[in-house]
């Protein structure tokens, strides 16, 4: 063999060792696919599938030919059709495929034999995730050439064509995260198949729906080149706004937000199912919450900045921080799933990497994990509304943003202070012994009495014969009584009615403050007892 012959050989040796070291470093990946592989019905799936969606809407396009529809017209249709069903596809194909990934492995008691392979819960549920997304491409992939049936017609871009299948491996990665998540929960195969497919069939049409014609009626608001009434209408977004300020913020931020968060949120759900008892299950969930809340709060206040006026502007704000509150009440009831104290395994691991406080205070324990997330949540909530004041402020004159101010003052203050509490029960209920989900379960009781009991009590006082505003008053513990204070703080005198549910506002305030506060020192010395 000449010199030359054997230098033009050892590019693709180097080619092929790097493809076995990547192939060696995913083990999972590549059993499950080679798999799939040998499965005979994947073939047949796809032609299927593709076979009815191409048939479904040929029969569309022929249908709107004869009714003498315009070809611009036919494109946009088939387009909006085809993306719609590949959406409801995708969705639930995906959640189906990921919620048999790890339920199998119990099932068919080889989840051990992975463990004690020296993966970690991470890496597994990384692995997993890309074999259950591999196989979903191919469900995407084979739906591709039945797209370009619009390019036959046109009324639409090459350039919305690809962005919306962009889109569709977006959707799908949060599918399957989803899948997995629920999957690592359920101890067989049928209960993890039954589970994903019913909360996917419910909620993936009702998102479409809601996003899509409500999110397309707000985008022609904004974009008058963006057509109405058309559930697939981001890719036309797109293509179709002129890029701004709205465009970065509306259709880059909040979108990248809106689709990370969540997702992440699946990806440490999955982690932590598959890690055992002793690990540290707890970091990636607080980790989650701190960073979420931060950018959650960064996206408000960039929508907030897009308002005309200052009072357009705190308006705004004022949804965003009800956004948020909902965040925090999230994040109390992950809460729930700390342990009351780290383990033995989790204090070594810490001892032999000389951990620092911020990754103690990360880590398992209830009463911590209380005091980091109550602090860290008035933090995010004060910092977001300074932030929203100093943005109206900025184009407004003051005696215009008094009673705007006043109302999200009032409305951070009670949320914030029911917040306080919400975690201070859930610590308390573990400190007292009740598991995470019987805790979760006592959460969710509480609220919806908390909720409901004195709007209930206020009726009868009104139905008794009482003031009408007193009867009102009686409502001040239920959480909703912050709307009921700021629709009052319209007026501009405290005195009378106003006065009287404002002032009851305020002692709720107090109450559930005071009453948060203590459940947290009890939690922290019902676990020093411990």
């Amino acid at each position: 063999m000449s010199e030359a012959q054997a230098v033009s050989r050892k590019p693709p040796v180097l080619v092929e060792a790097f493809i076995e070291r990547a192939l060696r470093a995913h083990p999972i990946w590549l059993r499950e696919a080679r798999q799939s592989a040998r499965l005979q019905r994947t073939p047949w799936v796809l032609f299927a599938l593709t076979l009815v969606v191409t048939l479904g809407l040929s029969a569309f396009g022929a249908v709107a030919v004869g009714d003498h529809v315009s070809p611009s017209t036919i494109g946009s249709m088939v387009f909006q059709a085809f993306f719609s069903i590949a959406y409801i596809v995708v969705v639930l194909a995906g959640s189906a495929i990921a919620a048999n990934a790890i339920a199998v492995e119990r099932e068919g008691r080889t989840f051990e034999a992975l463990q004690l392979t020296g993966l970690t819960p991470a890496r597994i549920a990384r692995q997993k995730f890309a074999s259950s997304y591999t196989q979903l491409v191919q469900y995407i992939l084979a739906l591709a050439p039945v797209g370009a049936m619009a390019f036959v017609f046109g009324g639409v871009t090459t350039t919305e064509v690809v962005l919306a299948y962009g889109l569709l491996f977006v959707i799908g990665a949060l599918s399957v995260g989803f899948g997995l998540a629920l999957s690592s929960l359920m101890p067989n195969m049928r209960a993890a198949l039954l589970s994903t497919v019913a909360v996917s069939v419910i909620a993936g049409p009702a998102l479409w729906a809601f996003f899509g014609f409500a999110g397309s009626s707000a985008a022609h608001h904004l974009w008058r080149d963006v057509p109405e009434a058309h559930p697939i209408w981001m890719p036309l977004a797109y293509s179709r706004a002129p890029f701004g300020a709205r465009y970065v913020v509306l259709l880059l931020a909040a979108p990248a937000v809106l689709f990370g968060v969540p997702g992440w949120l699946t990806y440490e759900v999955t982690v932590a199912n598959l890690a055992a008892d002793a690990d540290d299950r707890s970091t990636g969930y607080k980790r989650w919450f701190l960073v979420s809340t931060v950018a959650c709060a960064a996206l408000v206040l960039a929508v907030a900045s897009l308002g005309d006026t200052g009072r357009n502007r705190v308006e705004i704000g004022l949804g965003g921080i009800g956004f948020l509150s909902l965040l925090f009440a999230f994040g109390a009831f992950l809460l729930a799933g700390d342990p009351l104290n780290p383990s033995r395994k989790v204090l070594q691991t810490w001892a032999e990497a000389g951990a620092s406080r911020v990754a103690r205070a990360l880590g398992p324990g209830v009463t911590s994990g209380a005091v980091l997330i109550t602090v860290w949540g008035l933090g995010v909530s004060l910092v977001t509304t300074v932030g929203l004041v100093a943005l109206g402020a900025a184009t407004e004159v003051r005696g215009n943003l008094e009673r705007p101010v006043e109302q999200l003052f009032t409305f951070v203050a009670y949320t914030s202070a029911f917040f306080t509490f919400l975690v201070g029960f859930v610590a308390a209920l573990r400190a007292r012994g009740l598991r995470p989900l019987v805790t979760r379960a006592v959460t969710g009781a509480a609220l919806l009495l908390v909720g409901t009991v004195p709007w209930v009590v206020a009726a009868i006082a009104a139905v008794a014969g009482g003031s009408k505003h007193e009867a009102v008053a009686l409502a001040a513990p239920s959480p909703f009584y912050a709307v009921v204070m700021m629709s009052e703080i319209h007026s501009y005198s405290y005195s009378g009615s106003a006065g009287t549910i404002v002032g009851t506002g305020v002692v709720a305030i107090l109450g559930w403050a005071i009453l948060g506060l203590s459940l947290l020192a009890y939690a922290t010395a019902k676990r020093r007892a411990s």
